[in-house]
């Protein structure tokens, strides 16, 4: 079984920024202001709210990878430039778009080509709750856990820790 604890700090960002979402969206299927913009919570919405972190500042790369993995049997792909076949388009960039009229499986599926970027499979997890509308709380590291990342993160150089200092020294 794959262990729930996520480890990559870009992986806790996005966590951080799916429990914004849900500590301050409006209640599900309703519309309201987040982040200073009209939203309406709903499956396509927070679907598309993740991918959008999740490509920006590598918008070709990240989608790309993506449309491949979510290529239809006429050819399309529920990540795509190409909108004008989709039935309810989701800017996720500059030129990408998400289709948000599917299926939760289908949209499920979407999230699971996170994989291929390469993402956790606890990430992974986390983002499927977040786009069926359940609590992404659970995934957030308890103590001993964030204590037991930042272990793993020096152990890969990934993290720096500086030693206190007193003032005037």
């Amino acid at each position: 079984m794959a262990s729930r604890l996520i480890c990559d700090t870009v992986e806790l960002l996005y966590l951080g920024l799916m429990i914004r979402w849900e500590n301050n969206a409006p209640p599900d299927g309703r519309k309201g202001i987040l982040d200073g913009n009209s939203v309406t919570n709903s499956q396509e919405a927070r679907l598309a709210y993740l991918l959008r972190w999740i490509g920006s500042g590598s918008e070709e790369k990240v989608f790309s990878k993506l449309a491949l993995g979510t290529r239809r049997n006429d050819g399309e792909s529920y990540v795509s430039k190409s909108y004008g076949w989709m039935n309810s388009p989701h800017s996720i960039g500059n030129t990408w778009f998400v289709e948000g009229c599917m299926r939760l499986s289908t949209k499920l599926e979407v999230v699971a080509t996170l994989k291929a970027l390469p993402m956790s499979s606890a990430f992974v997890s986390a983002a499927c709750d977040f786009v069926s509308g359940n609590s992404v709380k659970p995934y957030v590291p308890t103590a001993s856990e964030q204590d037991e990342i930042v272990e793993k993160l020096r152990d890969k150089d990934q993290i720096i820790t500086f030693e206190k200092q007193e003032c005037g020294d």
